[in-house]
């Protein structure tokens, strides 16, 4: 908080930017989508790969027909202040996609960053805008998320994915029983990985967890009905009802726990191969934007 903030000179914006972007927070993520394309700060030199990735496959318009770097990014900036508030989204998606997979960890870094501080009410999460309504909810799913990535658990992790995007999803109509069904699956695989190495979906005994992870025996209940892990459902979850199908509020409850969930058990597993681990050290520490030279001056 500013100083003129401090003593009321200044009126602090406490407001989450839910269907809206102002201009404070498109500048702040322009300066980071400048960085990423300028090569070389200190030369303009700029990634000519990205920019006819952006004019072919974001934009839709001829690559040909590309401005010079230094007339495309006056274009991109227009675009970026004047476009409609998901649209900035779209563009975020579309950057961690099309830059190299070693700047990725830092520039989704540098633009949470700069969402939380702008007030904005989502995140980036592995190349995903999610919704975000409470940050312990948020940091929670994180943590699953780069957690499931330092043990290498895979079938996990893929449910657990997929759920995540539905309740994130901001095109087409979101599955919100899929993102339901995911978060069960991906909670059942780990139990089921934890009992014998098998990741594979099936009936897994809490007695047999019980040896791994110090589950009281309310919790065990709890997480029996929750995630149904003593039975093998077929297209089953807890919200099944004949008066409505489920919804948002529904598939996020479930997605939260389940993060929960992967967080408690995992903290019980002993530690991760360590070439994993560096890998998701990197990503809660942030990195530097580094870029190979792909050039165009």
């Amino acid at each position: 908080m500013q100083f003129s903030q401090k003593i009321g000179k200044t009126p602090v914006d406490t407001a989450l930017q839910v269907d809206s972007a102002n201009e404070t927070l498109r500048s702040a993520l322009w300066n980071i989508l400048y960085r990423t394309i300028l090569e070389d700060p200190h030369k303009p030199t700029y990634n000519k790969e990205l920019l006819d990735d952006l004019w072919e496959f974001f934009y839709k318009l001829p690559v040909d027909e590309r401005p010079q770097p230094k007339h495309a990014l006056v274009q991109l900036k227009h675009w970026v202040v004047n476009t409609d508030w998901f649209k900035l989204y779209d563009l975020l998606e579309f950057i961690v996609g099309s830059i190299q997979p070693s700047r990725i960890i830092a520039f989704e870094s540098a633009c949470n960053k700069v969402l939380e501080r702008e007030r904005s009410a989502f995140r980036l999460l592995k190349g995903i805008v999610i919704p975000i309504t409470d940050m312990v909810e948020f940091r929670a799913v994180m943590e699953a998320s780069d957690l499931l990535d330092e043990y290498g658990l895979d079938a996990c992790r893929s449910h657990f994915a997929t759920a995540v995007g539905e309740i994130s999803r901001r095109g087409g109509v979101a599955d919100y029983e899929l993102a339901i069904l995911e978060a069960g699956r991906a909670v059942r695989a780990l139990f089921a990985e934890m009992v014998d190495g098998d990741q594979l979906e099936g009936t897994t005994t809490l007695q047999q967890v019980n040896t791994s992870a110090p589950l009281p025996g309310g919790l065990k209940n709890a997480l029996a009905s929750l995630f149904m892990l003593e039975t093998a459902p077929n297209g089953e979850h807890l919200f099944d009802t004949e008066k409505r199908s489920p919804g948002l509020e529904e598939a996020r409850l479930m997605v939260v726990m389940a993060s929960a969930t992967i967080n408690y058990l995992l903290a019980f597993a002993g530690p991760p191969p360590e070439p994993q681990k560096a890998v998701v050290q990197k990503r809660l520490t942030g990195g530097a934007l580094t870029n190979k030279g792909s050039g165009e001056s």
